[in-house]
């Protein structure tokens, strides 16, 4: 936890196993094979002063079944190029427990150049132990692509596979069942996460119990501690869910920082039928579609959630493109800068805050078009009036949606403020601006309202 590898690395050098002190010693040909990669795990599992595992250049590396990590300490996984593959396994059916590579330890986990292909569960996964303090996860030139379940998969959390689709299945079982209590610090650098939950012929619908809810990068922190991530220059296209889900659960808050990466075309989730009576209510015998996300952030209970995405991409996916929830005692920040969320199925940017909290988002040299609700909606209800809503747009397009280019309502009569400058809120299908709380104002300066079915502000204020 925290303890940077580089100091603590031991003075082991096994060559055959890719177990070094310093990987810059050229004579380490590294882990090349399925029986390598074992050894070299388990010695790391049965000796704490090994804390580094070093591939060969380039290797491919076939396995037949998962590799488990459950020593205590840090540990780095040096890649070089190489590739650890499952596509000779036959696909799991009951439950996301696994992975190509599982992490089971309390310690720091940093991956490096090392593609992780077809796996039969997930990509990559750590089931974090009950304990405290921070644990950090870093994947950095990491790819991980088709992966059976998640792509990668961080667990610190009791309710994974049940706080997210519109009804529980029966037998949906969460395989990691506990509230770790860590916080969790996440650097994604220069990496690509695709094709998660998506392999062809394979029903997850109905075989897991869990329909649906694999996502490219999940992130689950529960207890207290909070949730911080980093995704830099990275890609989380095509997976069957969101393409990043953040979420967070106790005391604790969610701080997310996005650059120069791209959430793609996700969320295309399949639709199934509610076939038990006592859970489905009204939906019994329904079929329900239960669509995601390209970037999905939930934060529940007391604390925050901060979220900077700059210079991103975020198109074509199912449902929102980028989803800010806050629910308990905390308040909702955004900002987008120089971004682009266009064609998404439902808003292009939506921040719900579900309690006493303000929810102050700031959208500037962005463009949002043609979203099939409305592109920017804010939002706040339940808090008895005592949030404010604020909402800040500059130098932004915002054009082409269903509903309105901007929608902000506090529905609990608290203040409603949008600040519109130098942008263009045209040819929306309902208001450039719409507007509803107990008390607030619209302003508008040197922007094009223009083009929008019906009008160019309402403002709903008694």
């Amino acid at each position: 936890m925290k303890i940077r590898f580089a100091t603590a690395l031991a003075a082991l050098s096994l060559a055959g196993l890719g177990l070094v002190a310093d990987p810059a010693q050229a004579a380490t040909p590294g882990v090349s094979n399925e029986a390598e990669f074992l050894a070299a795990v388990e010695n790391a599992n049965a000796d704490p002063s090994v804390t580094e595992i070093v591939f060969a250049p380039n290797a491919v590396i076939e396995l037949t079944d998962e590799v488990r990590y459950t020593g205590l300490q840090d540990l780095t996984l040096v890649g070089r190029g190489a590739m650890i593959s499952g596509a000779t396994v036959t696909a799991d059916t009951d439950t996301w427990d696994s992975g190509l590579f599982v992490s089971e330890s309390g310690g720091d986990l940093t991956v490096r150049r090392l593609t992780f292909a077809n796996s039969f569960n997930n990509g990559l996964s750590v089931f974090l132990p009950p304990g405290s303090g921070t644990v950090e996860i870093v994947l950095d030139d990491v790819t991980v692509t088709k992966a059976q379940f998640h792509g990668v998969l961080i667990d610190g959390q009791a309710t994974t596979g049940y706080n997210t689709d519109d009804f529980v299945h029966p037998n949906c079982v969460d395989p990691h069942p506990f509230d770790s209590g860590t916080s969790i610090d996440i650097t994604v650098d220069r990496s690509e996460i695709t094709g998660a939950g998506q392999l062809v012929g394979y029903d997850i619908s109905q075989d897991t119990g869990c329909p649906q809810d694999f996502d490219g990068l999940r992130v689950d922190q529960g207890g207290a501690g909070d949730l911080v991530a980093d995704l830099d220059r990275s890609t989380f296209d095509d997976n069957l869910a969101d393409g990043v889900e953040l979420d967070e659960k106790g005391d604790g808050s969610v701080d997310a920082t996005v650059d120069r990466s791209t959430f793609n075309a996700n969320g295309d989730t399949t639709a199934i039928e509610c076939t038990v009576e006592d859970l489905c209510g009204g939906d019994f015998g329904e079929t329900i579609e239960d669509l995601d996300d390209g970037f999905d952030i939930d934060e529940e209970d007391a604390g925050d959630l901060t979220v900077v995405v700059s210079r991103s991409e975020v198109y074509d996916n199912r449902d929102e493109g980028m989803d800010m929830d806050e629910a308990g005692e905390g308040s909702i920040v955004g900002t987008v800068i120089k971004t682009e969320a266009s064609r998404n199925g439902d808003e292009g940017y939506k921040a719900s805050e579900a309690d006493a909290g303000n929810n102050t988002p700031d959208i500037s040299k962005s463009s949002c078009e043609d979203a099939g609700n409305d592109q920017i909606e804010v939002e706040s209800e339940d808090g008895a009036g005592s949030g404010v809503v604020t909402v800040n747009v500059s130098k932004t397009t915002s054009t082409g949606a269903d509903g309105s280019g901007i929608k902000a309502v506090e529905d609990d009569d608290g203040a409603v403020f949008v600040d519109v400058d130098k942008s263009t809120l045209a040819d929306n299908g309902e208001w450039g601006v719409e507007a509803a709380g107990g008390s607030g104002s619209v302003n508008v300066s040197k922007s094009d309202l223009s083009g929008n079915t019906d009008g160019e502000v309402e403002l709903d204020i008694p």
